[in-house]
């Protein structure tokens, strides 16, 4: 393959190329960029296939005489996930998904089964949709996020989503299997993800016999909804969110699909709502008391940057939010948000002039506002002003050793500097954390590569391989990792790891 060829200039080409990732359908995560722009056309829904998949897949075991086993289902979750990752546009703005993680490991700690594996991410695509997937993957697209009116509502969706999950519904439909013969674990798998890029097409990209089949098995029943709106409840109170917050985001879509009859939210076509379901999850709500709820005032900041990775036209952008900007009377938080929502757009056209001096308004107004200061190191960062970058990333981990974002924005500033050690033992402190995160471990490669550690770089993308359910590609970067192995140990471990990918 192209991937193996070429992958020994890996570590001499210039900083932030991957080679291995464009040669391959791994797609190149460019980080360094403040604004992830996303390869894949956001048009494009429906995974390519081909129509042998189901002969292709993983064997996890025949399902047919059981239910799945913790085993069974984090090899379907890998399956599942490697799907998403290959045929969807990912978000991998490291403030969005650390909001999007702690607000839903907030509802998981109240559920019924709070030591669950779980993993939360948003898809760059503008549908309204949510979706709940084995072992704990919950996906919410960047339309819904738009479209929600405060935090407690996104936290209905995903408390719905958990309670999917923390109900074995997942479990059930393995069940159903049995009834429809796709006995197969991976083919499963690759039935909920093509039902999650488009519910309404791909129906025969895995070659099952019936389209009816595959609807039946991607669509959960009115049973599952109205205890999935039970549980979720459930959850949204105990986490100190406003339960209402379910049934009134899921009436407003519905009043939606009334007025635009051709344009239905996904939402309601994968979570069909009817009004005995509506009266239900309010009948429910008011056994819990109405009490005040303070907003979270940094959900709207979180959707101002789902809307700057999601804009198709920065431009127009840019011309929109500057009318806004011009209006009369303004509120404080209004013009903070706008300037914000202002300097990201100047950022991703990169006018790095006009955003730095967007950015020392915004942070003149709220000078202890952590997304206003991580906004100010990406524009040195892309202005290419790295030392002054340096100073204050490092103020920004030595406040927040534990954030994400920071430990990401400040590793990225000292492989611009070169100080390629320092980066990778900062990112390696954390390994244990984030080994299942594309972005990270996208990083990590890179500074172990320029550190002179290559076989761990190699390791490293074998792992990101693996994360997109390509293990042939796993494969190749394991052999270049023992190429380059240095000692009798290292060199059997990938051995050991190689058997596992016979050719």
């Amino acid at each position: 393959m192209l991937c193996h060829k070429i992958a020994r200039l890996l570590f001499i080409l210039p900083l932030g190329m991957t080679p291995c990732l464009l040669a391959s359908k791994l797609p190149a995560i460019n980080i360094l960029n403040p604004i992830i722009k996303i390869q894949r056309p956001s048009d494009v829904i429906v995974p390519n296939i081909p129509s042998d998949t189901e002969d292709n897949l993983p064997d996890f075991g025949d399902v047919s005489e059981s239910t799945l086993s913790s085993y069974q289902e984090q090899q379907m979750g890998k399956a599942f996930m490697g799907y998403v990752r290959s045929h969807l546009p990912i978000v991998h703005d490291a403030i969005v998904n650390e909001y999007l993680n702690n607000l839903g490991y907030r509802l998981v700690a109240a559920s019924p089964r709070p030591s669950q594996h779980y993993h939360f991410f948003v898809i760059n695509q503008k549908e309204i949709n949510a979706f709940s997937g084995p072992d704990g993957y919950v996906g919410v697209y960047a339309g819904l996020i738009l479209e929600t009116k405060s935090e407690g509502e996104l936290a209905a969706v995903l408390a719905h989503e958990i309670a999917h999950v923390s109900q074995h519904h997942i479990e059930q439909m393995v069940a159903e299997a049995k009834r429809t013969q796709l006995t197969s674990l991976g083919a499963l798998a690759a039935a909920i993800a093509i039902g999650i890029a488009n519910p309404l097409a791909g129906i025969g990209a895995a070659s099952v016999s019936s389209a009816g089949t595959y609807q039946h098995m991607i669509n959960f029943t009115r049973y599952h909804e109205k205890e999935a709106d039970r549980i979720g409840i459930q959850l949204l109170a105990k986490s100190g969110f406003d339960p209402r917050n379910m049934p009134r985001f899921f009436k407003r879509m519905q009043r939606y699909s009334e007025i635009n009859s051709e344009d239905i939210p996904e939402i309601l076509q994968t979570h069909p709502v009817t009004e005995e379901r509506l009266a239900d999850a309010y009948n429910r709500c008011e056994q819990y008391p109405k009490y005040p709820q303070k907003p979270n005032l940094i959900f709207p900041f979180i959707q101002a940057r789902v809307a700057a990775n999601l804009a198709h036209d920065p431009e127009d952008s840019l011309r929109h939010i500057e009318q806004q900007l011009q209006q009369p009377h303004l509120a404080l938080q209004k013009r903070m948000l706008l300037g914000y929502a202002y300097t990201l757009t100047l950022l991703r056209t990169q006018k790095f002039n006009q955003a730095n001096a967007q950015i020392q308004k915004l942070i003149t107004l709220n000078p202890h506002q952590l997304l206003f200061q991580m906004s100010q190191v990406d524009i040195l960062i892309a202005s290419q002003h790295y030392q002054e970058a340096l100073y204050k990333a490092q103020t920004l981990y030595h406040e927040n050793p534990d954030s994400y974002p920071i430990i990401m924005q400040y590793a990225t500033v000292l492989l611009r500097l070169k100080q390629f050690t320092q980066a990778r033992k900062l990112l390696e402190d954390h390994k244990n954390v984030y080994d299942k995160n594309i972005a990270y471990l996208d990083l990590l490669s890179q500074a172990q590569g320029f550190s002179g550690e290559k076989s761990q770089a190699y390791e490293t993308r074998a792992q990101m391989c693996l994360l997109y359910g390509d293990t042939a590609c796993a494969r190749e970067q394991l052999q270049m990792a023992l190429q380059f192995s240095k000692d009798t140990y290292t060199k059997e471990r990938i051995k050991v790891k190689l058997q596992r990918f016979p050719s």
